[in-house]
């Protein structure tokens, strides 16, 4: 897949399809989008080609300067759609100028003159211009006149229409994160560098990576004790659980995230390790002492090594 960090600059050659949208997840409601403009590319020999914005559009209409905190990274999207099957990722700066495109000039201006779709695939809700005021009825009125083919994914043949990036976003939130997994279609993860800590679970045989996250608007789940699978060096797979949230225990109320390699005695420290996450284990509890706490995480410990025998 060719990435195109500016449309201002942009050459496709060929026909093209092409879809426009956020993709925040690519989950599994995205795919029935995607999958049907790979296949219409496919069908005429074209390039599928998707336009998204970077940074999110709710950056800059909504969330009033406040940090949107995301499913993917931008590198973890492109991969996503690397993965599917797209040929060309083109990223578009969603700006002030933008954002006034009246529905019109955002069609002719926009798509029309920098893309010359020979397709366009959207789906059912799809809104665009100034104040989202164009849709599926002003898109297709250029169609009719031959602009370009157009191609609407229904609401019913998207059967995850209750699936949105928001309802996932607040599932992670939540500590949610099998049913979070099922409506991304993969195991959500982040990257993480691996920095200094206390040291303390060393001193009670349960050695933790504290982890410091390499993207700052990457979203975070809830607090709680997870099951988690930990790549590293080559994509090396461990099998591992994550403390994420304050440590009550030790009077520490930021939040920390430390992740517990199984059976690893390595070091790990400055190394960025990638975290996919399975299950929730608990909620975070504060502990009298720490014979407690090493009691309990003896029995997450045992409880994270039933959930991943399960999965052989």
């Amino acid at each position: 897949m060719v990435i195109h960090p500016n449309a201002a600059e942009l050459t496709l050659p060929g026909k093209t399809v092409v879809t426009v949208g956020s993709f925040d997840g690519v989950h599994t409601g995205h795919r029935k989008i995607l999958n049907r403009l790979i296949e219409i590319s496919n069908s005429i020999g074209g390039n599928a080609v998707v336009i998204t914005f970077h940074p999110h559009p709710r950056h800059f209409l909504t969330n009033h300067g406040k940090p949107l905190f995301l499913l993917n990274t931008l590198d973890e999207k492109a991969r996503l759609l690397s993965d599917l099957g797209i040929d060309h990722l083109v990223l578009v700066n969603f700006d002030e100028k933008f954002a006034s495109m009246s529905p019109e000039q955002y069609i002719e201006d926009f798509l029309i003159a920098k893309f010359n779709p020979h397709t366009v695939v959207i789906g059912h809700d799809h809104r665009f211009g100034k104040e989202r005021a164009g849709g599926f009825e002003l898109m297709e009125q250029y169609a009719q006149k031959g602009s370009f083919c157009l191609e609407e994914i229904p609401a019913y043949e998207i059967k995850q229409a209750t699936i949105s990036s928001t309802l996932i976003r607040e599932k992670i939130q939540e500590g949610e994160i099998e049913m979070a997994n099922q409506s991304l279609g993969y195991d959500y993860e982040f990257s993480a560098a691996v920095i200094e800590g206390n040291k303390l679970g060393r001193t009670i045989g349960f050695p933790t990576a504290n982890l410091e996250l390499t993207e700052p608007n990457k979203l975070v789940p809830g607090y709680g004790v997870y099951v988690v699978t930990v790549l590293m060096d080559n994509d090396q797979v461990f099998q591992a659980m994550m403390h994420i949230g304050d440590r009550p225990s030790i009077h520490d109320l930021k939040r920390s995230i430390e992740v517990h390699v199984l059976g690893f005695d390595g070091n790990l420290y400055g190394k960025t390790i990638r975290v996919k996450l399975h299950s929730k284990l608990r909620g975070v509890t504060p502990f009298p002492n720490l014979d407690a706490l090493k009691t309990q995480l003896l029995a997450d410990r045992e409880n994270a090594i039933q959930y991943f025998s399960r999965l052989i």
